[in-house]
């Protein structure tokens, strides 16, 4: 299990928590690939239909594997907390104390690490107390 408390700066930060990823340099398409990342992101942007606000893109989605089924994020310059739960073949996230999402069939890596992502320049998103715990 992992908890991690997160907060954005402004509404349109983008953010997110890998988990199971492999080891990374200066790419980060190896953890999107085969690892798993869990949004933070309120706006949920999807940049290949350009469209906000879609549940495999939003904060709690674990991202374009699993939609957030609802928004519990509290929104700008406010803590929040993930607490994600993995255990063989089942990831669930849970936001501020409620399942938001959840996948049961995970068939990428079953093993990698953990990585906190820096989405792009002026993203301003900060983390604290982080805690894994196993199971």
């Amino acid at each position: 299990m992992l908890a991690v408390q997160w907060r954005t700066m402004r509404g349109d930060d983008n953010s997110g928590v890998f988990i199971r990823c492999p080891p990374l340099q200066d790419d980060v398409r190896p953890a999107l690939e085969r690892g798993y990342e869990v949004q933070i992101d309120d706006q949920g942007y999807n940049p290949a239909t350009r469209r906000y606000w879609d549940p495999l893109h939003i904060t709690g989605a674990i991202y374009k594997l699993a939609p957030a089924r609802i928004v519990t994020s509290r929104g700008a310059a406010l803590w929040n907390e993930f607490e994600i739960t993995v255990q063989g073949a089942s990831i669930r996230v849970a936001l501020n104390g409620e399942e938001v999402s959840r996948l049961d069939h995970a068939s990428r890596e079953p093993r990698g690490h953990i990585a906190l992502q820096a989405h792009h320049q002026g993203s301003h998103v900060q983390f604290r107390n982080l805690q894994v715990r196993r199971l």
